[in-house]
């Protein structure tokens, strides 16, 4: 069988995917003769820089600079060619990465689609020990090859070296992707997102407000989503369809990306809220499952 492939490595200005971003990305494309253990050819390859947005992230990348050498100067106002990336996402048959989960956690709450994918991890789906290496860190694996005696931590890079290290083959004669592709995929996790509903005090063109329904809410509670599909903003209602307000447009984008590939979206209630003026509002928590049966499972008036 023949399958495309996708190395893929991110440079970030710390860990933690909530509060740091990433600033480079860089990929590989190729093909693969699953029945040979042959790479075939190389079909795109790039990298991309973007300025971090987020106070945090902003604040965390003097410390990350000392990792990736990567002056701010060079980020500054760039962006990420998200066509090129989605459309490379698309083509992969499965991602493959050097520690994957870290990748995975930042990549995927950028370009939702990954989350469909199948993902592997160079470091953990092969058995490195087993063949005698004491570290799967990738600067150690390469220097044991005789493949890179330093590693630049520039995503293109990284994902350069990982491609010769993966065609090099074990004691079996079998090739290190091989290994990693035999093992389970990692396989996508249910996601959620929770946020608090937006224009909870606004009455609507037909006179009702949600401060008329809220009250009468319940924790768990089964709500439904409604998709305008002008602004792509997300409105909640009751299972009676009463309306209990939206969800914010960085929230709604998210989930308009997880519409796209075909995940499925159920809401309910997660918490009531009253401020100290006696108004109502609530904290909804809306799952996200991959293979939907429907694309939008959303109701029409």
């Amino acid at each position: 069988m023949i399958l495309t492939g996708m190395i893929l490595d991110v440079e970030t200005t710390g860990l933690s995917p909530i509060q740091d971003e990433m600033i480079e990305i860089g990929f590989l494309l190729f093909r693969y003769d699953t029945d040979t253990d042959v790479f075939l050819e190389t079909l795109e390859e790039h990298s991309y820089l973007r300025e971090p947005l987020s106070l945090s992230a902003r604040k965390n990348y003097e410390f990350a600079f000392r990792i990736h050498s990567i002056p701010f100067e060079d980020v500054k106002g760039r962006s990420f060619d998200d066509t090129k990336v989605t459309s490379a996402i698309q083509r992969a048959d499965f991602i493959i990465a050097h520690n994957a989960s870290f990748d995975r956690s930042f990549t995927a709450k950028m370009y939702p689609e990954l989350h469909s994918k199948k993902w592997y991890c160079s470091a953990r789906n092969i058995p490195w020990k087993k063949y005698g290496y004491q570290s799967a860190k990738l600067i150690s694996l390469l220097h044991s090859h005789k493949l890179a005696a330093v590693q630049t931590h520039r995503a293109l890079d990284d994902v350069k070296q990982l491609h010769l290290l993966l065609k090099s083959s074990n004691y079996e004669g079998k090739s290190y992707l091989q290994v990693a592709l035999t093992e389970p995929a990692s396989a996508p996790k249910a996601k959620s997102i929770k946020c608090s509903l937006s224009g909870v005090k606004q009455k609507r063109a037909d006179g009702t407000s949600p401060q008329t329904y809220l009250p009468h809410i319940t924790p768990n509670e089964t709500l439904l989503l409604k998709k305008e599909e002008q602004t792509d903003r997300f409105h909640v209602y009751t299972t009676d369809r009463n309306y209990l307000g939206f969800i914010g447009a960085a929230q709604s984008k998210k989930l308009t990306g997880y519409l796209k590939e075909s995940f499925q979206l159920t809401a309910k209630v997660i918490e009531k809220l009253v401020n100290e003026k006696g108004e109502h509002g609530c904290r909804v928590e809306i799952m996200i499952e991959k293979q939907a049966k429907k694309k939008e499972p959303l109701f029409n008036h």
